[in-house]
């Protein structure tokens, strides 16, 4: 999978409102070693750790689940605590 379709897929997950699981997108990461490291930091500056535990982590642009080596956009704090207990 290339970095558009994994894009294009989001994109329309999100449109959907469509849940993922924890897994199926670990399994998805796992094909993009790149986005699964110690740290992120983009290009408007904003830095993430994703060292640790799973952790809700609120920044200016949103709401994420960061951890574990992943960075997860969330739309609330409902499906953050959903993400880190695993279900």
């Amino acid at each position: 999978m290339k970095i558009r379709e994994l894009r294009e897929l989001l994109g329309t997950m999100q449109d959907q409102e469509a849940e993922i699981t924890i897994a199926e997108l670990t399994d998805i990461l796992d094909d993009f070693p790149s986005i699964k490291s110690a740290g992120m930091k983009f290009s408007d500056g904003m830095k993430f750790n994703t060292e640790g535990r799973l952790r809700m982590v609120r920044k200016s642009d949103g709401l994420y689940v960061v951890g574990e080596g992943m960075l997860i956009p969330v739309k609330d704090e409902e499906e953050a605590k959903q993400i880190i207990k695993g279900g």
